[in-house]
């Protein structure tokens, strides 16, 4: 049993590092081609905009594209990961009951997808209300 903590705790780890690798090179690149586009600008360009303005918007949104490829897609990585682990695991020790909740699944997605679209409804209409 430990030995399959170990494991697991090293192979997060290094899925980790490599997400992290993989989201700086990414940012690193798209920075680079976002500042050669804005170099290759006329000077005239430059005057309309504040230098200081221009570079805290540059550093925004790299940082949310960094966020956005290295932590969501790897939580969203690692959910399908657990989701199929967990119906093989189920099927192997429990297949009648696995079943079941695979057919039940659809009518749950299904439920749930009528809850957050009543749930925008009224949100949008409580900000509609109060302005």
């Amino acid at each position: 049993m430990l030995g399959l903590g170990l494991f697991i705790g090293s192979t997060g780890y290094a899925y980790w590092w490599i997400m992290l690798q993989f989201s700086n090179t990414i940012t690193r690149r798209t920075k680079e081609i976002y500042l050669n586009k804005i170099l290759v600008q006329e000077t005239a360009w430059f005057d309309s905009f504040n230098y200081n303005e221009m570079s805290a918007r540059l550093t925004k949104e790299m940082m949310a594209i960094n966020k956005a490829i290295g932590e969501k897609t790897g939580v969203i990585n690692v959910a399908i990961g657990m989701t199929l682990c967990g119906l093989v695991i189920a099927f192997v020790n429990g297949w009648s009951l696995a079943l079941a909740m695979v057919a039940i699944g659809p009518a749950i997605g299904v439920c749930a997808a009528c809850f957050g679209a009543m749930t925008t409804g009224k949100f949008k209409a409580g900000l509609k209300a109060y302005g």
